[in-house]
């Protein structure tokens, strides 16, 4: 095994002020939902302002499930409840990288944009888009 002098061992997780990022327990300005699948989701400033623009709000009228809807019909899910989902996953996922390869220096700034990476990657769908996934496929 290396030892490794503490002046070359990469840094915790620290404060971007930039960003005005800490690790997000009780962080003024931070907001917690309700989720049934992860139970409670936390949101810095920074990623409720994400949440709060036209473009995210807009997911809530896009429905995850296509088509699945009109064959059971109490399945509900939509695009902006999936892109909180994912961008907690994706939070979860950077901090456990982190906690288990101090090495790679992993910063708040580095969770954040997974994070909020996470919350963008359905902005682009538009109603039903996956449905003709397999017509356009062939064109």
């Amino acid at each position: 095994s290396t030892i490794i002098p503490d002046e070359q061992k990469p840094k915790k997780m620290q404060l971007d002020s930039q960003f005005n990022i800490r690790a997000p327990i009780d962080e003024p300005g931070t907001i917690r939902t309700n989720d049934d699948v992860h139970t409670t989701i936390r949101l810095c400033p920074a990623t409720k302002t994400i949440i709060d623009t036209p473009q995210m709000q807009r997911l809530r009228g896009l429905k995850q499930l296509g088509t699945a809807e009109l064959v059971y019909t109490t399945a509900t899910h939509t695009r902006f409840e999936h892109s909180l989902g994912v961008g907690h996953l994706a939070e979860k996922k950077v901090r456990g990288i982190a906690d288990r390869q101090p090495r790679l220096g992993i910063t708040e700034k580095d969770v954040l944009c997974v994070k909020i990476a996470g919350l963008l990657h359905d902005l682009g769908h538009g109603p039903f888009s996956h449905v003709y996934d397999g017509l356009l496929h062939d064109l």
